[in-house]
């Protein structure tokens, strides 16, 4: 009886102790919900973060390795008739293929990216916030080289593609010729090359 009177009045003197804590330190950290195109990127951390997001659409081979660029190319080629499974792949029209739906959104999810990245960049240069003009540079061609290669991989593809190139978001944008595609292409390839 005794032990379950001072278990009793241990637990309540141990809530209370914890309700008259404070941790508010704790709980004051950045909101990462809160971040625009007016506030993000201010800073080269915030501009790493935009780069690192760019290189991550790289890693789509290991969710989906059937559906990896390296492996797409192939699918309309002759090497696609050496005998393997899917040899007649190239005399078949789906009108929805996975395979191809993935590899066409992960390089259009790699093209956002680096919009966003350009587009942040812009605003950092127009606001005069570019405290390493050197990392500044280099980010902005990284930028600029991993759009054109996400375009040179879709126009590898499937030729003419859309041709986003801000982050606004259109619905139905327009087919692109092949040559209009691989004109920006080398825009972009020459802009990565002069920074």
């Amino acid at each position: 009886m005794k032990t379950k009177k001072v278990t009793k009045y241990m637990g309540i003197v141990a809530l209370a102790a914890m309700t008259l804590c404070s941790c508010e330190d704790l709980l004051d950290t950045k909101n990462y919900t809160q971040s625009n195109t007016q506030n993000f990127p201010t800073s080269m951390d915030d501009v790493e973060m935009l780069v690192t997001s760019m290189y991550a659409n790289l890693n789509h081979q290991a969710a989906k390795p059937e559906s990896s660029y390296l492996l797409t190319n192939l699918y309309a080629s002759d090497d696609m008739f050496a005998g393997s499974q899917d040899a007649e792949l190239d005399h078949l029209m789906y009108k929805s293929d996975s395979q191809f739906d993935f590899c066409w959104d992960i390089h259009y999810k790699g093209i956002y990216a680096a919009n966003t990245c350009l587009e942040g960049l812009d605003l950092m240069e127009a606001a005069d916030n570019v405290p390493d003009a050197g990392l500044f540079s280099q980010r902005k061609g990284e930028a600029c080289f991993m759009r054109a290669f996400q375009y040179y991989e879709l126009a590898e593809l499937f030729g003419g593609v859309p041709l986003i190139l801000s982050t606004t978001q259109e619905t139905n944008t327009p087919r692109a010729t092949a040559d209009e595609v691989w004109a920006q292409i080398a825009t972009d390839l020459q802009q990565a090359i002069s920074l």
